[in-house]
Parts: structure tokens; sequence; C-alpha cells
């Protein structure tokens, strides 16, 4: 394990996202360094110009801590998504996290998780039979698939 410090250079991220990190930043003095060592590479690693400016990561290390407590994969990790560096998350985000493709799933989806609340003059009840109008036609297009199928 590394204990001490490791100057920086600007220039792109040493840690492979599996072990938490320490950072010292350019100008910000010890003690106003009280946040928590995170895992991975979520700090912004590349200095925008060629000399650190206020802020920058100029000194980085492996967080002790990180050997005697090592993050736990969390229950059903499949429901979680790394959305580390994004600023927000809207529905096509979460559409692309989870890698759903279908269009009639996408709109099911999409109605679901506005219900009643995007200000269209719907309430929740008419969003909700939309999706299930659109998983339906899924359902339908799933069997229409397979018909085509077994006909080649």
């Amino acid at each position: 394990m590394i204990k001490g410090w490791i100057a920086h250079d600007g220039k792109g991220t040493p840690c492979d996202g599996s072990r938490c990190i320490e950072v010292r930043l350019h100008n910000v003095p010890d003690e106003q360094h009280n946040f928590k060592p995170v895992v991975g590479c979520a700090w912004s690693w590349d200095w925008p110009y060629d000399k650190p400016s206020y802020g920058d990561i100029v000194k980085w290390r492996y967080s002790e801590v990180a050997e005697e407590n090592p993050p736990q994969e969390p229950k059903h990790s499949h429901y979680f998504k790394d959305v580390r560096g994004l600023n927000y998350i809207d529905v096509y985000r979460v559409l692309s996290l989870f890698n759903v493709t279908s269009p009639c799933l996408q709109h099911a989806i999409k109605k679901l998780l506005v219900a009643g609340g995007r200000g269209a003059g719907k309430d929740v009840s008419q969003d909700v039979q939309e999706a299930i109008d659109s998983l339906v036609r899924w359902m339908d297009m799933q069997e229409e698939d397979a018909e085509c199928t077994s006909k080649h």
C-alpha cells in the first residue's frame, strides 16, 4: 500500500475505480481538506491549464480507510448505476443507463416516472393508462415477432 502523497501532473487519473483515494487541492490549506476519501475516480483529474489553479488536484494517495473497510457491493447491484460525474439525471439518462431500447417500454417508463407531473393536463390515472397501453403494444409486438420468426 502506498502511504505517502504522490504528486499529480494534471493529466488523467491514476486510479482504476476500485479503491478509495484521498486528494490534496492546489491553494487549499490542509485543515480545509475535511472531505472523506472517495471510491474510484470521482474527482476531476485533468487540469484546464498548464499549471494547477485553485482547487485542482496536486497530490493523491490511496486511503488507508479503504484497505480496512473495502466498499460493499449493494444488494441487487443491477439496480444501481454509477452516475458520478453527471450533474443531473433525466428520464432519458435513466433509459440509457438501464439499456432500455424498446420504444414501447421507453414510453411506458417515461409515463410512469412522471405520472401526472408534467403539466400537460393529464392526471396520474391517464398517464398510467397510457403506460399500460404501451406495455400491451409491446406484448403484441412480441407475439407478432414470434409469428414472423416461425413462418421463416
